[in-house]
């Protein structure tokens, strides 16, 4: 298992590896963790890291039999794809895109790759990876436009970051001290949006992005 994110409050309603107690923590390491629980006989090893690191060549995916694709950015995606078919290893590519899923068998010299089709131009992106995991211009542009319009603009709770330190998606200490925080009378806890964040700390810049 190799990723390089962590987990986000937004993580824990669409999958059954990750708890409130892991927010901030390695995905990949506590995937291997939860996983193990289910079944301690198997074999795994977590990698927090990029995938497209000189750390994982050609000879590093030759030693599998199948490789399962789960990324969330186009660049990863045919990263791994011409690494499996350099190596002639089958690729399991799977993806979704809102309410949408697609997955398919990838295998060289009897499927199409991933880059054999062409695929229109990504116009949106994942909010761990804007956040957290930042890799092309582009990527910094979505996230100062949603930061303009959470400051400025007109605010929406449903799309507010909210990255004060009581937020618990926040990494690592500040997540967890978040998520220990007292709970209303409602029994969630209170959290400060970006736009009062921001003017608390006096719109410092190296705080807001």
């Amino acid at each position: 298992i190799i990723d390089l994110d962590t987990i986000d409050v937004s993580n824990l309603n669409r999958q059954f590896l990750f708890h409130k107690e892991h927010v901030g923590k390695s995905k990949a390491n506590v995937a291997r963790e939860s996983a193990l629980s289910f079944n301690p006989n198997v074999k795994i090893k977590a990698y927090h890291d990029s995938i497209t690191t000189t750390n994982y060549g050609v000879s590093f995916f030759q030693q599998f039999q199948l490789v399962l694709n789960a990324l969330d950015n186009r660049a990863a995606r045919n990263h791994v794809n011409r690494l499996c078919l350099t190596a002639d290893v089958p690729l399991i590519e799977s993806g979704t895109a809102g309410y949408n899923g697609q997955v398919e068998l990838i295998k060289r010299g009897q499927t199409q790759c991933y880059e054999c089709t062409p695929k229109a131009a990504q116009k949106s992106f994942p909010g761990c990876t804007i956040r957290n995991t930042p890799s092309e211009p582009i990527h910094c542009i979505v996230w100062a436009k949603h930061l303009f319009n959470q400051l400025f603009g007109e605010s929406n709770e449903d799309e507010d970051v909210s990255p004060d330190t009581a937020d618990p998606e926040a990494g690592a200490e500040a997540g967890e001290s978040a998520l220990a925080a007292d709970a209303n009378e409602k029994g969630n806890v209170d959290r400060v949006n970006t736009r009062t964040w921001a003017a608390q700390c006096g719109y410092d810049p190296e705080k807001i992005f």
